[in-house]
């Protein structure tokens, strides 16, 4: 049997048959998220990348519909969440990373008047028909945070601990104009 989160389909069709998607899925299969943690761990030796990082499971739960009672406008509602490994933006060492999102998205075909109900944002299609799991891709990189951290500096490497710690210099960026100033008048 066939996983439909793969197959490509048209928006109308899934709502027509209010398509229910709920599986778990290894990140390997979404390319562009897998792309995006491979290219985050490039910075960190390949020693301490955890070797499995591929296979950490993404879970669906996707349920198409129409967001009209006239049953044009095809919808799509859902939440998607998975744990992957991300180089910590304070101390640069791996850490689990959760990543969710929550769906409720109309679906707009290219070249089709882009209704949006109340509760809905638009999602527009590049084709008239598309592959669930590229929307699940693009909606969980864009749930990955700007600068992925650990939660609190507690939980941080040693290389955080050591910044957190030391005293901060005070910059003053005017003080040593003011001397130069002072001096060219005492001239």
């Amino acid at each position: 049997m066939t996983n439909p989160l793969f197959e490509r389909a048209a928006p109308q069709g899934l709502a027509r048959a209010g398509q229910v998607i709920e599986c778990k899925e290894e990140l390997r299969h979404f390319a562009r998220l897998t792309a995006a943690v491979e290219a985050d761990l490039a910075g960190v030796p390949e020693a301490q990348r955890p070797a499995a990082w591929r296979q950490a499971m993404v879970s669906i739960r996707l349920r198409f519909g129409f967001a009209d009672a006239a049953g044009q406008v095809p919808a799509l509602v859902g939440e998607l969440g998975a744990t992957v490994t991300a180089v910590c933006q304070r101390c640069l060492e791996c850490f689990e990373l959760p990543l969710a999102a929550e769906l409720g998205h109309v679906l707009a075909a290219p070249d089709e008047p882009a209704a949006e109900p109340a509760g809905y944002d638009t999602w527009e299609l590049g084709e008239p028909a598309f592959r669930p799991v590229d929307l699940v891709d693009e909606a969980l990189l864009m749930a990955w945070p700007l600068a992925a951290a650990h939660a609190s500096v507690a939980d941080c490497g040693p290389l955080a601990q050591k910044l957190a710690t030391d005293a901060p210099e005070t910059v003053r960026p005017f003080a040593g104009l003011k001397a130069q100033l002072e001096r060219s008048d005492s001239k």
